[in-house]
């Protein structure tokens, strides 16, 4: 009998140890998005046994565990609605197992069976991302992805080409899932071609940090992820399109003719001008080569028609970077590049990927303009005048490298160095005159060239340990930058009133600059596999140099200018700054919802000295902290409604441009104003949303709540002299600015799904704070620089209530389709300095397009509309300005171009 019982434990004891746990992690094969509540069946493989073993769903990130699995051989089913069901091998052999990544096909076709007539929904929502159908939307045969964009409810394209969802700014750009171009989203927005896109994602997209470690960060960027069309996700695909074309009219609508003088004595400087002012050009290049899972990307372009078609090749035009005449060039190539084939793998986990890009863009700039600028107080009228032309070009080469290396089931590493160079020469000039009422405070011209250099270098690691108890895991992340600038400036300045020059002096600048961080993360799961801590540590360095020596103009010896050292305005800055951040975060996983709370301390030091001629002018330490709460709540109610709540504080450290205390008169009449006082801002942010997706109707709904505060906000402060020259430092605001939004986005299809109705509703308002001051005594203002305690200027509050509704509705027949869409903003601006003047402005904008489908695959097609940035109604009132009358009044301009 002791024998008996000794067996028994003995035979429990091998059972107990030969069960081990089972974990994968499903995704979308499309967008390499987790798939929520996929279903997971493990049965034994074998023909004639089916009965079920085990049975989970995925929770919110794609993630699942079978546990107690006995050794033996098993077949792994993964099914979700919407997706093709898998069906894989699995052999348990004595310790865990850590699946590779599982992706799933979206089952197209069961999708299409639901649309009768008409075409599929424009739009869908799943939790927190949003999916656009590019087949609802038309667009020219030569239309890029930035024109598609345009045309979507909720998405804003600047004249930049800054793209903005749901007011969100969209930071970087996806191909099924893999990086393009890093984070120039022009790149693609401006370079692939409309028709290769099936599918435009908006997604939440978590750093590399947190993906490791499964806790969110401050991190995580909105971006567009492209589904290319089946058909060019193989072989090789390219675009190729070009124009030439010249102006030949002249301003009295006659022909130019190119024999008279007025355009050149020789032949050469008449085809000089031809090539410089008359004649357009416009070339693009686009080429996509698939292998498998390998994707490389050539684009490249060149053209006189104001179009940059990288963001990198931009530089600093001003406001508008699409002011004046710009000619550019760019060349690129983006590759991703799978290598699993190439290695030995250790495990069923190890894969090798590498991807990057090279990128080369040049810009040439002719701005000028010509402006007028009122300003009005209670008691006073300034009116500023300024006509300015620039020259500038640009130069700008990127490369970018990534390689991620899963050594096995428990280690990766993920290596991503980058290197860039941008050059930039600017020649300007301008003429300007401030009057204070009636009286002439100052009139003169300014000439200037600046010519600048930038190299820099970084390198970012991250290794990943994986234990053996499922959910603990260390990450370490390490980051060195090493930025390098060279500045040449020449500045002549002349006042018209004195007869005099102001300012006659060249420049010579230099600045290094090394920062670092290294941070730490370690996750412990602290009961069962869903309750998750995570103690996380980092600790971020900057420690940057520069040098000034400037020369004036002198014309005291023998009556000939010569170029002196400049004491008063040469100088050395050294700048260290250290933060330190350590927090503490929980998280509790459940198969609807997903819990993260925590709390962070940030301590910051800045340490700051100060030489002119040699000699220490300032030494300056600040020492601040901060503390503050975080909590990220994710619910779903079902596979497609889901409700979002979110709350974290973050700092915001002033940069050295605003701290930096030298002294700078390269500008006649503006003078930035360092201010080593500056503490960091910590702004608290808070986002609450909702969305629902209707499989058997079609429709989406998406609302949400957004808001923010700002403590010791970085805010303008202006100080104006009695000549109305402007004095610009960076403050701390002694008020908190504030703001607010709400959207609501609806689609539904109906009229068996022939008609297509979307509306976008949002509604915001913000609330800022500046400081100015204006007449103060010159000598005074000096005196109070060098001193470091430039006074505070009246604090002027501004108001902007904004209301925008976007509509479109769209009909879809085999013989027809036809399109409208509306657009109108409404926004209120009030200001505080000002009593009782209020800004209102009403833009809107509408535009339709319809399409006959004939026998033999003939279509017509026409379009029209008045884009939103054509059509402005503004109307103010003016109490007490004497303008409409002589207490008070509404004037009120509209003005509508039609195209």
């Amino acid at each position: 009998m002791k024998q008996i019982i000794t067996f028994l434990l003995l035979f429990i004891s091998i059972s107990a140890y030969s069960r081990h746990n089972l974990t994968g992690k499903v995704i979308d094969r499309t967008s390499g998005e987790p798939v929520e509540m996929a279903t997971i069946r493990l049965f034994p493989y074998s023909h004639g046994d089916s009965a079920l073993i085990h049975g989970v769903q995925t929770d919110m990130d794609g993630r699942f565990i079978v546990t107690n699995v006995q050794d033996g051989s098993y077949k792994l089913i993964i099914s979700s609605v919407g997706y093709y069901e898998q069906t894989l091998p699995v052999t348990m052999a004595g310790k865990d197992i850590t699946l590779r990544t599982i992706t799933m096909k979206e089952e197209v076709m069961h999708l299409a069976e639901v649309s009768v007539q008409g075409r599929a929904a424009e739009m869908t929502v799943k939790g927190d991302t949003i999916e656009y159908n590019t087949a609802a939307y038309k667009v020219n045969e030569n239309a890029m992805v930035e024109d598609l964009l345009k045309k979507m409810n909720g998405v804003q394209v600047d004249q930049q080409g800054n793209v903005t969802v749901n007011g969100e700014t969209i930071t970087a750009v996806r191909i099924d899932g893999k990086k393009f171009f890093g984070d120039d989203v022009q790149s693609a927005t401006k370079n692939i071609p409309a028709e290769m896109i099936e599918k435009i994602q908006v997604i939440d997209e978590k750093s590399e940090t947190a993906k490791l470690t499964g806790f969110e960060d401050d991190d995580t960027e909105h971006i567009i992820n492209l589904t290319l069309k089946a058909d060019r996700k193989k072989g090789v695909f390219g675009k190729y399109t070009g124009g030439l074309g010249a102006d030949m009219v002249t301003e009295n609508e006659g022909w130019f003719n190119y024999g008279d003088h007025e355009f050149g004595t020789t032949a050469s400087e008449r085809t000089k001008h031809f090539f410089n002012d008359d004649f357009r050009y416009n070339a693009n290049i686009f080429t996509n080569l698939l292998l498998g899972e390998s994707q490389t990307t050539i684009l490249g372009s060149a053209n006189n028609t104001n179009e940059i078609r990288m963001q990198r090749g931009r530089g600093n035009f001003g406001q508008d970077a699409n002011a004046g005449i710009t000619r550019s060039e760019n060349l690129g190539v983006n590759t991703n590049i799978d290598l699993n084939s190439k290695i030995t793998p250790k495990d069923a986990k190890t894969e090798l990927l590498l991807g990057g890009d090279a990128a080369f863009s040049h810009s040439h700039n002719d701005t000028r303009s010509e402006t007028k600028k009122e300003s009005y107080t209670e008691d006073y009228t300034y009116l500023n005048a300024d006509t300015a032309q620039q020259l500038s070009d640009i130069y700008d080469a990127n490369v970018r490298l990534e390689m991620q290396y899963q050594i096995d089931s428990v280690n990766k590493i993920i290596l991503q160095p980058r290197f860039s160079y941008t050059g930039q020469k600017k020649v300007g000039s301008e003429e300007y005159s401030n009057y204070y009422g009636d009286n002439l405070l100052s009139d003169g011209y300014q000439t200037s060239l600046d010519s600048t250099r930038e190299i820099s270098a970084r390198l970012k690691m991250t290794y990943n340990h994986k234990f053996s108890r499922p959910g603990r895991s260390v990450t370490l992340t390490g980051n060195i930058e090493y930025t390098d600038n060279r500045e040449y400036q020449e500045t002549f300045a002349f006042d018209n009133l004195t007869g005099s020059a102001l300012v006659d002096q060249y420049t010579n600048s230099s600045s290094g600059n090394a920062s670092y961080y290294i941070h730490a993360s370690y996750v412990e799961p602290i009961y069962k596999t869903n309750h998750l801590l995570e103690i996380a540590a980092r600790f971020t360095g900057s420690n940057r140099n520069s040098l000034k020596n400037q020369y004036s103009a002198d014309y005291s010896i023998s009556g000939d200018k010569v170029y002196e050292y400049d004491s008063v305005y040469s100088n050395q800055l050294s700048n260290s700054l250290y933060t330190e951040r350590l927090e503490l975060n929980y998280r509790w996983l459940t198969q609807r919802s997903d819990l993260t709370i925590g709390a962070r301390v940030i301590a910051s030091q800045t340490h700051s000295t100060t030489f002119y001629g040699g000699v220490l002018a300032r030494d300056t330490l600040i020492n601040t902290w901060n503390a503050s709460p975080s909590i990220n709540f994710r619910y779903k109610f079902g596979k497609k409604e889901f409700a979002r709540i979110r709350y974290r504080g973050r700092i915001s450290q002033p940069t050295i441009t605003q701290m930096e205390p030298v002294r700078n008169n390269s500008d006649a009449m503006n003078e930035t104003v360092g201010n080593l006082s500056l503490r960091p801002a910590f702004q608290h942010r808070f986002v609450a949303m909702y969305s629902r997706f209707n499989q058997d109707k079609f429709s989406s709904v998406m609302t949400g709540i957004r808001g923010s505060l700002t403590q010791n906000a970085l805010v303008g402060n202006t100080i104006y002299d009695q000549t109305g020259k402007r004095y610009q430092q960076t403050v701390n605001a002694d008020v908190i600015p504030w703001n607010i939004s709400a959207d609501l986005m609806y689609n539904t299809p109906f009229a068996q799904k022939m008609l297509q109705f979307n509306t976008r509703t949002m509604v915001s308002y913000n609330q800022r704070v500046a400081y100015t001051l204006r007449q103060q005594d010159a000598a005074l203002i000096a005196q109070l620089i060098e001193e470091n305690r430039l006074p505070l200027g009246e604090a002027s509050f501004t108001g902007n209530l904004q209301v925008n509704e976007d509509l479109s509705l769209r009909f879809t027949h085999s013989l027809v389709d036809i399109g409208l869409r509306t657009n109108g903003t409404y926004s209120r601006t009030g200001n505080s300095t000002t009593a009782n003047s209020t800004s209102n402005v009403f833009n809107w904008g509408v535009t339709g397009d319809v399409e006959f489908h004939l026998p033999k695959s003939w279509n017509i097609a026409a379009d029209c509309g008045i884009a939103p940035d054509c059509v402005n109604v503004k109307a103010t009132t003016e109490e007490g300005l004497g303008f409409t009358g002589a207490q008070e009044g509404i004037s009120a301009h509209a003005v509508c171009i039609i195209g």
